[in-house]
Order: structure tokens, then sequence, then C-alpha cells
């Protein structure tokens, strides 16, 4: 796995995320990756505009693979399963990571 720094905000919620990891291989995002907001769950793809990183929402072609992919549909049950968790025992998402006030 390997985490790139690179501003890009989520196109569902426009929280700002300035880490992204990579998961199965070495390399940073790359154009069409999945890009997962891990404040709000949206699942986008990740593209580079004008020479900068950036998230837009899936096409609807795009949504139906991720629907076909065992592997992110694995990823994001664990995911809502462990927000569930956290937010049940009051624990804020994501991570324990407390919101700030510029978000």
């Amino acid at each position: 796995m390997k985490t790139t720094r690179a501003p890009a905000s989520c196109p569902a919620c426009n929280r700002h995320n300035d880490a992204h990891s990579s998961v199965g291989h070495e390399h940073g995002p790359g154009e069409g990756d999945y890009a997962v907001c891990l404040y709000c769950l949206h699942v986008g793809i990740f593209t580079h505009e004008q020479g900068a990183l950036s998230i837009r929402h899936p096409t609807p072609e795009e949504e139906a693979d991720m629907q076909r992919n065992p592997n992110l549909m694995a990823a994001m049950s664990t995911l809502k399963t462990r927000r569930a968790i956290d937010t049940a025992k009051g624990v804020p998402w994501p991570f324990g990571t407390k919101k700030r006030p510029d978000l």
C-alpha cells in the first residue's frame, strides 16, 4: 500500500481529503481509480484535471462496474460496518478524528 499526499475534495460531501492510499499496488492514485471518501463513504473516480488530482462522480456505467466488483463491495461493507460500530460507541468518524471547525 502506498499513501500519496495530494489534495482533492469529495464530490458528494465536499470534504477535503489530503492523503490517498492505494491498495494492491505501489503507485499513487491514477486516472480512473476508485476514490472512497472516508467521511461520507461515497465512491468517486480519480481524474487529473489541469495537472491536479481531483475526484468526480462516477458515470452510470462506472457505478454498474463498481456493483460487480467483489473487492470494492467487500471493502465498502467493512467500512460501513466499522462506521456503524464507531457511531454506536460515540466515536467520531472516520477513525476517531474530531470534526474540525473548517470542515
